[in-house]
Protein backbone atom coordinates (compact mmCIF):
# COMPACT_ATOMS: atom_id res chain seq x y z
CA UNK A 1 0.00 0.00 0.00
CA UNK A 2 1.41 3.40 -0.96
CA UNK A 3 1.64 6.29 1.45
CA UNK A 4 -1.25 8.06 -0.32
CA UNK A 5 -3.38 4.95 0.00
CA UNK A 6 -2.52 4.90 3.70
CA UNK A 7 -3.70 8.50 4.03
CA UNK A 8 -6.86 7.68 2.10
CA UNK A 9 -7.65 4.77 4.42
CA UNK A 10 -6.86 6.87 7.51
CA UNK A 11 -9.05 9.78 6.39
CA UNK A 12 -11.92 7.42 5.63
CA UNK A 13 -11.66 5.57 8.95
CA UNK A 14 -11.34 8.79 10.93
CA UNK A 15 -14.26 10.49 9.19
CA UNK A 16 -16.39 7.38 9.71
CA UNK A 17 -15.57 7.34 13.41
CA UNK A 18 -16.33 11.06 13.71
CA UNK A 19 -19.65 10.55 11.92
CA UNK A 20 -20.69 7.65 14.12
CA UNK A 21 -19.76 9.44 17.32
CA UNK A 22 -21.60 12.56 16.17
CA UNK A 23 -24.72 10.48 15.57
CA UNK A 24 -24.36 8.86 18.99
CA UNK A 25 -24.01 12.24 20.74
CA UNK A 26 -26.63 14.05 18.66
CA UNK A 27 -24.11 16.56 17.31
CA UNK A 28 -25.21 17.79 13.87
CA UNK A 29 -22.03 18.19 11.83
CA UNK A 30 -23.92 20.12 9.16
CA UNK A 31 -24.50 22.94 11.66
CA UNK A 32 -21.47 25.25 11.88
CA UNK A 33 -22.51 26.48 15.34
CA UNK A 34 -22.37 22.95 16.74
CA UNK A 35 -19.04 22.16 15.10
CA UNK A 36 -17.60 25.43 16.44
CA UNK A 37 -18.91 24.71 19.95
CA UNK A 38 -17.33 21.28 19.77
CA UNK A 39 -14.00 22.64 18.54
CA UNK A 40 -13.97 25.30 21.29
CA UNK A 41 -14.93 22.68 23.90
CA UNK A 42 -18.09 24.63 24.72
CA UNK A 43 -20.07 21.46 25.30
CA UNK A 44 -22.92 23.21 27.14
CA UNK A 45 -24.13 24.50 23.76
CA UNK A 46 -24.45 20.95 22.46
CA UNK A 47 -27.06 19.73 24.90
CA UNK A 48 -27.06 17.28 27.74
CA UNK A 49 -24.79 14.59 26.32
CA UNK A 50 -21.88 12.99 28.07
CA UNK A 51 -19.02 15.48 28.43
CA UNK A 52 -16.45 12.71 28.03
CA UNK A 53 -17.97 11.65 24.70
CA UNK A 54 -18.04 15.26 23.46
CA UNK A 55 -14.38 15.54 24.43
CA UNK A 56 -13.56 12.36 22.51
CA UNK A 57 -15.25 13.83 19.44
CA UNK A 58 -13.26 17.04 19.95
CA UNK A 59 -10.04 15.00 20.10
CA UNK A 60 -10.94 13.21 16.87
CA UNK A 61 -11.30 16.60 15.17
CA UNK A 62 -7.83 17.53 16.43
CA UNK A 63 -6.45 14.27 15.09
CA UNK A 64 -8.07 14.95 11.72
CA UNK A 65 -6.52 18.44 11.67
CA UNK A 66 -3.10 16.95 12.42
CA UNK A 67 -3.49 14.29 9.73
CA UNK A 68 -4.56 16.90 7.17
CA UNK A 69 -1.61 19.17 8.01
CA UNK A 70 0.81 16.27 7.74
CA UNK A 71 -0.69 15.15 4.43
CA UNK A 72 -0.45 18.68 3.03
CA UNK A 73 3.19 19.02 4.08
CA UNK A 74 4.05 15.66 2.51
CA UNK A 75 1.91 15.68 -0.65
CA UNK A 76 0.48 19.17 -1.18
CA UNK A 77 -2.96 20.67 -0.75
CA UNK A 78 -4.41 19.45 -4.06
CA UNK A 79 -3.63 15.79 -3.44
CA UNK A 80 -4.92 15.92 0.13
CA UNK A 81 -8.11 17.64 -0.99
CA UNK A 82 -8.66 14.83 -3.48
CA UNK A 83 -8.21 12.23 -0.74
CA UNK A 84 -10.63 14.03 1.59
CA UNK A 85 -13.22 14.37 -1.17
CA UNK A 86 -12.85 10.67 -1.94
CA UNK A 87 -13.39 9.74 1.72
CA UNK A 88 -16.37 12.10 1.91
CA UNK A 89 -17.96 10.59 -1.21
CA UNK A 90 -17.60 7.06 0.18
CA UNK A 91 -19.18 8.13 3.48
CA UNK A 92 -22.09 9.83 1.71
CA UNK A 93 -22.78 6.57 -0.12
CA UNK A 94 -23.06 4.92 3.31
CA UNK A 95 -25.54 7.52 4.54
CA UNK A 96 -23.26 9.95 6.39
CA UNK A 97 -23.94 13.58 5.51
CA UNK A 98 -21.66 16.22 6.96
Amino acid sequence: MSELEDYDAEFYALEKRIGRLAIATGVDLTRPDQVLALRKENYALLGYGDKHTYHLLHELFLLRDYLQAHCISEHGAQECRRLLEHADARLRKRGFHF
